[in-house]
């Protein structure tokens, strides 16, 4: 689709933030993939910024990302308040903390009905058209995306 207005956009981070440029053109930039593909981006995102080392066992990079938290080890996966996460790829590190620590619950987010929910909701509360975000969502509900 083409746009009557111009749209900030950065395809190496989010559309309206730290623009290189504009477009009129719609530009879809989809992170879809599997659920192990996201956790590897995470963790070398996790390494980059110093959260973790390679050599750091699963429960050394878990007690290390969760002081970017308030959340506490101990049965993290039922306590764990996920929003409270901050710094830098804070994103990235919340979702490699509960890869890590609560898998099996991730897998059922990534690949269940929260998944669509998730992503009509961010279409929605972003800056395309109403009737962009409902077909989007549409596709998403109607082809498993």
């Amino acid at each position: 689709p083409c746009y009557p207005l111009d749209i900030n956009i950065n395809l190496g981070g989010h559309v309206g933030s730290n623009s290189r440029g504009t477009t009129r053109f719609a530009v879809f930039h989809f992170h879809s993939r599997c659920v192990e593909l996201e956790a590897q981006s995470a963790k070398q995102a996790c390494e980059r910024h110093n959260f973790i080392s390679p050599e750091d066992s699963k429960d050394t990079a878990i007690s290390k990302m969760l002081k970017h938290s308030k959340c506490s080890v101990n049965d993290i996966c039922k306590t764990c308040d996920w929003d409270s996460f901050s710094g830098t790829s804070f994103h990235k590190m919340q979702f490699y903390t509960k890869w890590l620590a609560c898998e099996e619950l991730v897998r059922e987010e990534y690949y269940g009905q929260t998944r669509t929910a998730h992503v009509g909701k961010q279409l929605a509360a972003s800056k395309v058209s109403v009737a962009l975000a409902s077909t989007m969502k549409r596709s998403f509900e109607k082809f498993d995306l």
